[in-house]
């Protein structure tokens, strides 16, 4: 469980941020839904880099009271409420423009064909993320499609591909978004040094994030992808092995790499 991540010896002052492709909405139920077996973290990376929170406590505060402030801003919470970070929602308007690049993915479908691509609920975007369902075989066809029509529309996007199973999520961004670009501006606001940063990742769409300067770990049930990715770039690896394939999964995984990294006491 991730909960073991908060009693494992990591260093005091360390702060767990979450990064994922679900919207806060989703991910805070599961949170709370999860809460004995997952930790709290002090902030959330959400929808692809496209949308911080942070965790503020609502101090002495029933949680009937902190309900009810979290929901004024149209979201569920405990003790807390996530606030989002307006700072980084703002530099993602560069090169952005919603309706048209919806109309260039729209193009791109109808393209591809509704059998092999569609767009997903909307639910799942954000004022900086659209995201459809495309066949493997079709993806690299779509991408291509939505990158022609937004440059001659004069904006600046990017597409990232994940997922297994015949279908890939394909979720279209602003060019300044995305979980690396995220991690960073995140551990900026923390005052976290790179080399005292660790990301963790099992999919697709973690690929870019690991990629970054700060330590990386791999967890034992990855996706294909990004094993193979981890087991190149520990293969080329130079720098005093910056990024560590786990041999547990999921948060056991990433245990095994703080220990590895030198940053987990037992």
């Amino acid at each position: 469980s991730s909960s073991a991540l908060r009693g494992a010896g990591v260093p005091a002052g360390s702060a767990l941020v979450y990064s994922t492709g679900r919207s806060l909405e989703s991910f805070a139920s599961l949170i709370e839904e999860k809460a004995a077996v997952m930790a709290t973290p002090d902030a959330l990376i959400c929808a692809v880099g496209t949308k911080v929170y942070r965790r503020v406590v609502v101090p002495n505060a029933p949680a009937s009271v902190a309900r009810a402030a979290a929901a004024a801003r149209g979201f569920r919470a405990g003790a807390y409420a996530w606030i989002e970070d307006d700072a980084w929602t703002s530099r993602l308007d560069d090169g952005w423009d919603f309706e048209k690049v919806a109309a260039a993915a729209a193009a791109a479908v109808a393209a591809a064909g509704t059998e092999d691509a569609h767009f997903r609920p909307e639910e799942e975007f954000t004022t900086h993320k659209i995201t459809l369902g495309v066949r493997d075989e079709k993806v690299e066809l779509v991408t291509a499609s939505i990158a022609a029509a937004t440059r001659k529309e004069g904006l600046d996007v990017k597409t990232i591909a994940s997922g297994v199973g015949g279908w890939q999520y394909l979720d279209v961004v602003s060019k300044g978004a995305g979980k690396l670009e995220s991690l960073e501006y995140v551990r900026e606001t923390f005052g976290a040094d790179v080399d005292r940063t660790v990301a963790c990742g099992d999919s697709g769409n973690d690929l870019m994030m690991l990629e970054g300067a700060c330590k990386a770990i791999v967890v034992g049930n990855a996706q294909p992808a990004l094993m193979d990715w981890a087991t190149d770039a520990v293969r080329r690896e130079r720098d005093g092995g910056r990024v560590f394939i786990a041999k547990e999964t999921t948060a056991r995984g990433i245990l095994e790499g703080l220990e590895s990294f030198g940053f987990l006491t037992r």
